[in-house]
């Protein structure tokens, strides 16, 4: 484990099923969760600064793991919990939730026996729905979009899992064009990785029941279609981690409802904004969905 700059240790907030401890409670106001319902979720101490001196080894293992990520390294420690980056210029609290903080959840939710998978998810319906697609896709678009027609954003890069509950992640959403994330506030730090722009994602529930899969992929037009279980296997499973406590909670997964949503790519089709098509569209094939399944 690197070592850690701050002496003192203050609960901030949560995000990823953490609960997150530092000396930093003012730079992180606003950027995690804050609840009463975090109070039985595992504390982590997060730490971070510029990395200087020689390059570490890297490591993973069943108690610590270091790992490089965008220019710098996350490293990890299971007893006790903590969390610390090491970024190639001066970050500052945005900048490590978004999207360093990623890197280690994936790896302590292994460690706490949760699951995890690559990709956003938002909440409708009362469920927590994912968003996966490659990068370029347009799912933090799409995220943004939701949010400000009202739905709730549950989080961004990475979705954390507890069975079949999905988590509260970082109130932050990154996007590279600024004009995309319309009517959201604007933070005033940007990402120094990839100069990205930093929005706030809102409020959100704790967690959510996981109701399902959007796959976000490029197309002529917007169109959305369901995916039947065999399509839904080849193209999920890469993008998930399961807790090797809960084996069959893949398969649970994956006999959740799915959708490929196609979306064009910005300013391809004239006429009304794509973006908000589909999301629209989204919502209205899972709000007819769910009513469908109440009925029955």
């Amino acid at each position: 484990m690197v070592g850690v700059d701050a002496p003192a240790s203050t609960e901030t907030g949560a995000a990823y099923g953490l609960r997150l401890a530092g000396s930093f409670s003012p730079a992180l106001a606003g950027l995690v969760a804050v609840s009463a319902e975090h109070a039985g979720w595992p504390l982590a101490r997060l730490s971070w600064g510029e990395h200087v001196g020689p390059r570490p080894p890297e490591v993973r293992s069943a108690h610590c793991a270091l790992v490089y990520t965008l220019g710098g390294f996350v490293s990890s420690r299971r007893e006790p919990l903590a969390i610390d980056v090491r970024a190639c210029y001066s970050p500052t609290a945005a900048t490590v939730v978004h999207p360093y903080l990623a890197s280690a959840a994936r790896v302590v939710a292994h460690w706490t026996g949760r699951s995890s998978y690559y990709g956003g998810s938002f909440v409708l319906g009362e469920a927590a729905w994912a968003l996966l697609g490659k990068r370029g896709t347009g799912k933090t678009t799409l995220l943004c979009e939701l949010a400000r027609l009202g739905f709730p954003v549950l989080s961004d890069d990475v979705t954390v899992l507890d069975g079949m509950r999905a988590l509260v992640g970082p109130r932050l959403l990154a996007v590279r064009d600024l004009t995309l994330a319309r009517g959201l506030a604007q933070l005033p730090e940007r990402s120094s990785v990839a100069g990205l722009h930093l929005v706030r994602a809102g409020s959100c529930p704790t967690e959510a029941p996981f109701g399902g899969w959007v796959l976000l992929e490029r197309g002529p037009r917007v169109s959305l279609k369901r995916l039947d279980a065999l399509e839904l296997v080849r193209r999920v499973a890469p993008w998930v981690s399961v807790c090797p406590d809960t084996p069959g909670l893949l398969l649970e997964w994956l006999a959740l409802p799915a959708w490929v949503l196609e979306l064009p790519e910005p300013g391809s089709v004239p006429g009304r904004d794509n973006v908000e098509l589909a999301a629209v569209a989204v919502v209205e094939a899972l709000l007819s969905f769910g009513l469908r399944q109440s009925q029955r």
